[in-house]
């Protein structure tokens, strides 16, 4: 059986003119000025895919080595020759089904069909084993027949983000996150996918290529190391970017005359060990104790909450914003304007509670030395989240009990329905600072009725519920004071209102 990664088709794309397809990774590269974005149903896969072509192109380029060779690339177009020289160089190592060397895998890994697990072990969207998540219901034992290009995208979305799921098989150590397995990924976005890509491509000097290696141009890892529990930091940024994860043996088989897989065997991989701040495409904040952290999702919370994380810090802050952002930043020609797609899980220990995909604009404003808009992005957010805390208030002031107000607040969404609106108004505050003339005082007072109105319309369904007796009328009426005084302290005067 033969599946070859860089010939065959299996990375869904959308190109300029609209068509919809799916091509391998030579056709995307050398046509990535013509089409428009990568696609798939997985945010995990479509973050992974765009790591994977960003390792093939610095090593393909070896570069860029700065701003400059960045901009000439950029203004080139299209990315040159030497990328699919580099592919026919390597693309042997491509092979999903290579008896020796499949890719991403073991291939010393026996295709025991005593020891193999549900091919959705490969997919944090569906429920496998300790593998659980929400609102899905898979069964173990009848898992899906996929075609070569489904499992390959599920391989390259569960190596980049592998979270730990406890124990692992006999005789191997328990699993643990990959890199970016607990982090929020950021991705510059352009017009084009080759736009996208080149705002990626950081900063690959010669002396830092020649000590890193994909896991094409490296020896997949041994069964006696894999049991030593490995563990070390990144040579590089491809490295990084093609990270061994989970140690996997995929099981193709033949039914109805088409290659399909059902089954895989999967167990720990190489671990991650403590590193600096050194992956692009994240974000860091800063610890007292542990020190620079990666930005990642709360369990209940868009990262939109979190913008600043994404911008130049203010005076005093110790955050790091993506490195991929600012390079995009320096390399945009003026009025391009790229946008920002934030990848990322919610989790509970091995648990994923949520998986999200964030789009936003990225006004030229918030990266400018004056740091007007940023500062006033500060504060709005900060109304906000003093909003937020709030709504908790006024379910306590609902039941006039603690204890009960924590019981009501897991079956009241007033919270959820409160933080839902103003991850909808978000993108109306973007707007309003890319167009900052004043003091951002306008701005400001726009966000303030936005808090205001999603506030009241998240309260309008407890107001409703609590008019079965005079009782339950009376704790709404209280409820109700309170969140208007709320308001009124939080946010200053306006003209009344209620639910």
């Amino acid at each position: 059986m033969k599946f070859n990664l860089v010939s065959e088709p299996w990375i869904r794309i959308q190109t300029l003119s609209g068509e919809r397809g799916m091509r391998g990774l030579k056709p995307i590269l050398l046509g990535a000025h013509e089409i428009v974005r990568l696609e798939d149903e997985s945010p995990f896969v479509l973050g992974a895919l765009h790591r994977l072509l960003l390792a093939v192109l610095h090593r393909a380029l070896c570069g860029p080595e700065g701003f400059r060779s960045a901009r000439e690339l950029l203004a080139a177009g299209r990315f040159p020759d030497e990328v699919a020289d580099y592919l026919d160089q390597w693309e042997h190592r491509f092979d999903l089904f290579d008896d020796v060397a499949p890719f991403w895998q073991a291939g010393w890994f026996p295709l025991d069909a005593s020891d193999r697990s549900p091919v959705t072990m490969l997919a944090v969207q569906h429920t496998t084993g300790n593998n659980k998540v929400l609102f899905d219901h898979s069964w173990d034992d009848s898992p899906p027949a996929l075609t070569p290009s489904e499992v390959a995208r599920w391989l390259v979305g569960a190596q980049s983000f592998a979270i730990s799921s406890g124990k692992g098989k006999a005789g191997f150590p328990h699993t643990k996150d990959g890199p970016i397995g607990a982090a929020a990924l950021v991705v510059p976005v352009g017009r084009t996918l080759f736009q996208t890509l080149c705002f990626n491509l950081v900063s690959y000097p010669k002396e830092t290529a020649a000590m890193d290696a994909p896991i094409w141009e490296a020896a997949a890892p041994t069964l006696e190391e894999i049991q030593r529990r490995p563990e070390r930091k990144p040579k590089g940024i491809t490295d990084l970017y093609t990270w061994h994860s989970r140690t996997v043996r995929l099981h193709p088989e033949m039914i109805d005359g088409d290659v399909r897989v059902r089954w895989v065997s999967i167990t720990s991989g190489i671990f991650a060990s403590e590193r600096e701040a050194d992956d692009p495409m994240v974000a860091y904040r800063s610890d007292e104790k542990k020190g620079l952290l990666p930005r990642r999702y709360g369990q209940d919370r868009g990262f939109w909450r979190d913008f600043q994380a994404l911008l130049p810090p203010l005076e005093g802050k110790g955050d790091h914003p993506p490195l991929a952002l600012r390079h995009a930043e320096e390399i945009a020609e003026p009025g391009a304007e790229p946008r920002v797609m934030v990848i990322g899980q919610g989790r509970d220990q091995s648990k994923v509670t949520l998986w999200r995909l964030e789009t936003y604009p990225l006004p030229p404003t918030l990266f400018s030395e004056d740091a007007l808009a940023r500062e006033v992005l500060a504060e709005c957010l900060e109304l906000a989240e003093n909003a937020g805390k709030a709504m908790r208030g006024v379910i306590a002031a609902l039941t006039g009990d603690l204890d009960e107000a924590r019981r009501v607040m897991d079956r009241e969404p007033l919270q959820r329905n409160f933080w839902s609106g103003m991850e909808e108004e978000f993108p109306s505050l973007l707007a309003a600072l890319a167009v900052i003339e004043d003091d951002g005082s306008r701005a400001k007072e726009e966000w303030k009725e936005k808090i205001r109105s999603c506030a009241w319309r998240a309260f309008a369904p407890i107001a409703r519920a609590y008019s079965r007796s005079g009782e339950e009328m009376r704790a709404a009426i209280r409820a109700e004071r309170k969140l208007r005084r709320e308001l009124h302290d939080l946010l200053g005067e306006r003209k009344e209102e209620s639910a």
